[in-house]
């Protein structure tokens, strides 16, 4: 028994000889409290405090550490506050709890800051510094609120986080070693490094804001995830993947350029640019295009799309849609492209509203607004359904036209799209024109449909057959600007309305 006292003894004076003491009494006190230590000493090589609940341990004086300062436990959950003043320490280890920097506080860890928990440890710091070599992420989360310089170099292990719910900063790239970590953005994280930085794997940005603070940073990281109303600001960000659940704002002076997009709610709005490479996946739910911002992407599958655009939607190569597609634009804007209905061919329609330019090679096209092209224009059906086209440079290909509702369709030069011209049809519609002002070539059907109000084919030279319901008035207009105007008429006709030839 004496022994065994003897070495209890001998293991205290040890402690005390190289500065190690344990607060294990879940007690509120000051660092300098020689009573809030179990052995009755102040460290100053090595500190322990993972007393069983919940207290404060302040510090109000400078403290400096030799080996470590280990936080939290099983248990434990302390709250260690920094107050106007600094604490030095090789090694940080955090394991449960809080550390509170205020006031000026300084926490500088030489060697750098460990964590290990099966929880989420938090850093807080309000007018604090946290300065570390190196932050590592073993396991569990590290939450960083108020407001923090990042500094150091930050190793998020696989399966752990990086939670920001603060307005931070980061003056240069320092994460490496990436795994699967992941950082989670609640806040605001401004970027002032430029040249490329990459992420960890997965970056969350919870209704957070990602910025940049004066020449552009470049961000890639694989996996980027945009929950509730988040927003990019003065920063181009290059991940692999977009998943969108909520509203992604991308501000006029940033990019966003990724391989895959999936909206699973919510829409991207873009004042700046998306550019979108071979997609692999879905872009499901609409795209809002605002003030210039652009659009492009190379190839992929849209379902279920909804694009209002103020700017430029570029397609670069064909781009599926499944469902009908829906693209309202504003003045201004241009849709451009090559699109196609996947799946069942005969019930997708590409539907476009608004006023604005669109061109390329549109699939099954409804023109629902006022429309102008500035190149060669390829749809199949086109629909004018209440809405105009004109073709104020280039051509439009189509075998089948249905002009209704009012709708108008004016052509310098219309053409068929396919060499079997033979299966072409134009249909026009309650009150409904097609002009065009160029030559109009049909070896097949133009039919104008039964209606009180008269509809209107307007031509140069025009060759076509028509056929005419006996009980109708139709105006058939051949313009010419000499006297050789010529209407040919192939097959057997009708005529109830007025044939006109103007020269």
């Amino acid at each position: 028994t004496d022994r065994m006292k003897n070495i209890a003894l001998l293991c205290m004076i040890l402690a005390v000889s190289y500065g190690q003491s344990t607060w294990s009494t879940a007690v509120n006190g000051t660092w300098n409290s020689a009573g809030g230590w179990g052995n009755g000493g102040v460290p100053t090589s090595t500190a322990i405090i993972n007393a069983a609940g919940s207290f404060v341990v302040t510090i109000n004086t400078p403290v400096t550490l030799a080996t470590s300062l280990t936080l939290g436990g099983t248990g434990s959950l302390p709250i260690l506050l920094v107050n106007g003043t600094t604490l030095t320490v090789p090694a940080l280890n955090l394991i449960s709890g809080t550390l509170l920097v205020v006031n000026g506080g300084i926490v500088a860890a030489s060697t750098g800051i460990n964590i290990n928990t099966a929880g989420t440890v938090v850093i807080t710091a309000i007018n604090g510094q946290i300065q570390g070599a190196s932050t590592s992420i073993t396991s569990g989360q590290l939450q960083l609120s108020g407001n923090l310089a990042l500094n150091g170099i930050y190793n998020i292990a696989t399966g752990s986080t990086l939670l920001l719910t603060g307005n931070h900063s980061l003056s240069s790239c320092q994460f490496s070693g990436n795994g699967n970590g992941a950082m989670t953005i609640s806040g605001s994280l401004t970027v002032s490094q430029s040249g490329f930085c990459s992420f960890p794997q997965i970056l969350n940005l919870n209704g957070g804001l990602l910025a940049g603070n004066g020449p552009p940073a470049h961000v890639s990281i694989p996996s980027f995830n945009a929950n509730g109303v988040t927003t990019i600001q003065g920063i181009n960000v290059y991940p692999n993947s977009i998943y969108v659940n909520g509203t992604l704002n991308i501000e006029i002076d940033s990019q966003l350029s990724a391989q895959l997009v999936n909206i699973t709610s919510g829409y991207i709005n873009i004042m700046g640019s998306l550019s979108l490479g071979e997609l692999e996946g879905q872009i499901v739910g609409p795209i809002v295009i605002q003030n210039g911002g652009q659009f492009s992407a190379t190839s992929g599958t849209w379902t279920n799309g909804n694009v209002t655009n103020s700017g430029t939607f570029t397609l670069l190569d064909e781009f599926e849609y499944q469902g009908d597609f829906y693209y309202h634009a504003n003045p201004g804007s241009t849709f451009s492209g090559k699109v196609d209905a996947s799946g069942d061919p005969g019930s997708s329609i590409f539907h476009v509203s608004g006023q604005g330019n669109i061109e390329g090679g549109l699939g099954r096209l409804s023109v629902e607004g006022q429309f102008t092209t500035s190149a060669d224009t390829y749809a199949d059906p086109l629909i004018i359904d209440g809405g105009n086209l004109t073709a104020v440079v280039g051509q439009i290909f189509s075998d089948n036209i249905l002009v209704t509702n009012g709708g108008s369709l004016i052509a310098s030069t219309f053409k068929s799209a396919l060499t079997n011209i033979s299966a072409f049809s134009l249909v026009v519609n309650a009150s409904s024109q097609v002009i065009v002002q160029g030559g109009l070539t049909v070896t097949s059907t133009i039919q104008l449909g039964a209606q009180s109000t008269p509809s209107v084919v307007k031509g140069y030279a025009s060759t076509a057959v028509l056929t005419m319901d006996a009980t109708s008035t139709y105006s058939v207009t051949v313009f010419s600007n000499t006297s050789s105007a010529v209407l040919n008429v192939i097959n057997n006709t009708q005529l109830a309305g007025a044939l006109e030839v103007d020269v």
